[in-house]
C-alpha cells in the first residue's frame, strides 16, 4: 500500500463530493486509520461512509465508529432489504495484494444498480476491458500510479 493510494482514496472523495461512499474492503481499516482524516484531507461527517468487510481482519470497535454502516461480503449481495440503497461513489482500493484486483462480476452487477461511480486501481488492460462492460472507464494518473474511474451504467445485454 503506497501513500499515493491513500491520497487517491481522499482525492476520489474530494473530486466527486459524494453524499454517500461505499468503501469495499474497508480501505481505512487497511491503512490503520482511526479517523476520517489524512493530512489536510477529511471525509466530512455529512458523508455517509459504508464499509464492506471481507472478514480478513479483526473488526475493532473504532471501525464501527468510523463507518456509518458495515456490510459483510459477500452476504450483502444477497440481501434484498437494501435494494433501494444507493451510493454516489464506490471505492475499491488496496485489494490487489489480496488477488482481488478487479471486482468479480457478481459485485459489479450489484454496483451497477446501486452506485454512480467506481474508483479503483489500474492493474492491467484485461481489468480495464472487464470494467468497460459495466460503464464508461476513464484512466487517471496520480504521482505516477494509475487509477480508473468508472461511470456505472444501467444493465445492458452486453455486460455478461
Amino acid at each position: 500500500m503506497t501513500e499515493t493510494t491513500i491520497q487517491a482514496f481522499f482525492y476520489a472523495i474530494e473530486q466527486k463530493e459524494p453524499e454517500s461512499v461505499l468503501d469495499i474492503g474497508m480501505f481505512l481499516r487497511k491503512i490503520g486509520s482511526i479517523s476520517r482524516e489524512f493530512g489536510d484531507k477529511t471525509i466530512g461527517d455529512k458523508v455517509r461512509l459504508c464499509g464492506v468487510d471481507h472478514g480478513d481482519e479483526t473488526l475493532f470497535p473504532v471501525y464501527r465508529a468510523l463507518y456509518d454502516d458495515i456490510l459483510d461480503y459477500p452476504q450483502f449481495l444477497d440481501d434484498d432489504k437494501d435494494a433501494s440503497e444507493h451510493y454516489d461513489l464506490a471505492l475499491y482500493l488496496g485489494m490487489a495484494q489480496e488477488q482481488k484486483s478487479v471486482p468479480d462480476e457478481r459485485l459489479l452487477d450489484w454496483l451497477r444498480t446501486r452506485t454512480d461511480y467506481l474508483f479503483t486501481e489500474y492493474n492491467d488492460d484485461a481489468g480495464m476491458e472487464k470494467l468497460g462492460r459495466y460503464g464508461t472507464v476513464t484512466g487517471i494518473t496520480l504521482d505516477g500510479e494509475g487509477y480508473l474511474v468508472v461511470k456505472m451504467r444501467p444493465e445492458t445485454t452486453d455486460a455478461k
